[in-house]
């Protein structure tokens, strides 16, 4: 039988997310690959967070969801006032696959990764007293995934290796600032490329026709007499 694969669109905290489902060696996969997601109005911290998590455990079949509010909230607390924020899912991973036979059930696997900003509902954020840092933007990632590359999109940085991550971090600045100049130079390019359009035409100079040259007058007839 040739490749199947479903696409359909979903719903997670009130973004449109499309996903995959593909059954191969006896196995379904859903995946969500990482988008760039605009701004919009978001959910409050408690609805957002139980979204995602009732997602997850709805794909996964698992007993108890992956995290929940109180966990997330208790994590938030330490830098601003929770009471007035609300959340706004920026980009969504999910890769899962369930394989129908028993004996292949250890080579399942679930990884997600969302990264979610923090809003104010209004005016700027209320500082929590604890925190060290002034806040003036905050977001926060939740993931289980070992893929660098998901992790690099996100911009998570995992400081269980700070080695690994001051090194990840200099390649993704790098990759950002090439992405600049990129962008920069298309830019350009286009202004240029307008600018060219708009130049008025310039006449081409006419070709000097060559002078025909005039007829000589033809001299009468000598004749004998004098």
């Amino acid at each position: 039988m040739a490749d199947f694969q479903a696409m359909i669109k979903t719903e997670l905290i009130g973004k449109d997310l499309m996903a995959a489902v593909q059954k191969m060696n006896g196995a379904t996969c859903y995946a969500i690959m990482p988008k760039t997601l605009k701004d919009d109005s978001g959910l409050g911290l408690d609805e957002a967070i139980e979204q995602i998590a009732e997602f997850v455990q709805g794909i996964t079949k698992s007993d108890k969801p992956p995290f929940n509010a109180e966990d997330i909230q208790g994590e938030l607390k330490a830098f601003v006032d929770i009471s007035k924020v609300r959340l706004v899912l920026r980009q969504a991973y999910l890769f899962i696959q369930k394989h129908s036979e028993e004996t292949e059930k250890e080579k399942d696997v679930t990884e997600y990764a969302f990264n979610i900003a923090v809003l104010m509902n209004d005016g700027e954020f209320e500082q929590a007293e604890a925190s060290l840092f002034k806040v003036k933007e905050l977001s926060f990632a939740v993931w289980s995934c070992d893929r660098q590359m998901i992790l690099d999109t996100m911009d998570i940085l995992d400081l269980t290796d700070i080695d690994k991550a001051i090194e990840n971090a200099a390649k993704l600045e790098e990759k950002k600032k090439a992405a600049v100049l990129i962008a920069q130079k298309d830019e350009q390019d286009e202004k240029a490329g307008e600018s060219e359009e708009e130049k008025p035409k310039e006449e081409e100079p006419e070709e000097e026709k060559p002078k025909e040259e005039e007829p000589e007058e033809e001299k009468p007839e000598e004749t004998g007499d004098k």
